[in-house]
């Protein structure tokens, strides 16, 4: 496997290996705590926004994942491997996100906006997601999320972040 493929872009799981992991969990932490701070303000705007941005950073990861996955045809071994971690590890978690998401649509923000402060660079999760290695299933998130009528968006956001924070 080399480091460059042909357009001389980083290949393989290299792309994967540069991501600094810390920083993508206390980035993660971040937009918990900006939702946090969103919802306390009662910015439906602005906590909306915040949540769409947790799930750009997980379409994303799931993206190049995917993508470098495809990346190894060279490689099958390897690429069987990270086949099967998918298979195994990655696509129940990521169908229930997936499946979640799609079915609380009102309260993510429907802009085109990404975080520019991100440490990778994002998707936008409400473009259409092509992947080729995760298969999703129609398995959900054991969460139910409670919704009246008058209740502002920001406090469902609150009953989720907070029902998800260990």
């Amino acid at each position: 496997m080399g480091a460059l493929d042909e357009n001389g872009h980083i290949g393989g799981f290299l792309v994967l290996l540069a991501m600094d992991l810390l920083q993508l969990s206390d980035y993660l932490k971040l937009l918990r705590k900006n939702t946090k701070l969103a919802i306390d303000a009662s910015d439906d705007s602005e906590s909306s926004l915040q949540f769409k941005f947790i799930f750009d950073l997980i379409f994303s990861i799931a993206k190049t994942i995917d993508e470098q996955c495809g990346l190894l045809k060279e490689e099958p071994d390897y690429q069987k491997k990270i086949e099967s971690i998918i298979n195994s590890k990655l696509n129940s978690p990521f169908s229930r996100l997936s499946n979640f998401r799609t079915s609380q649509l009102a309260l993510i923000d429907g802009s085109e906006q990404t975080d520019p402060s991100s440490p990778i660079q994002t998707i936008n999760s409400n473009d259409p997601l092509d992947l080729d290695y995760f298969s999703l299933t129609s398995e959900v998130l054991n969460m139910t999320v409670r919704e009246l009528p008058s209740m502002k968006k920001s406090v469902i956001l609150s009953t989720i972040i907070f029902s998800t924070t260990k």
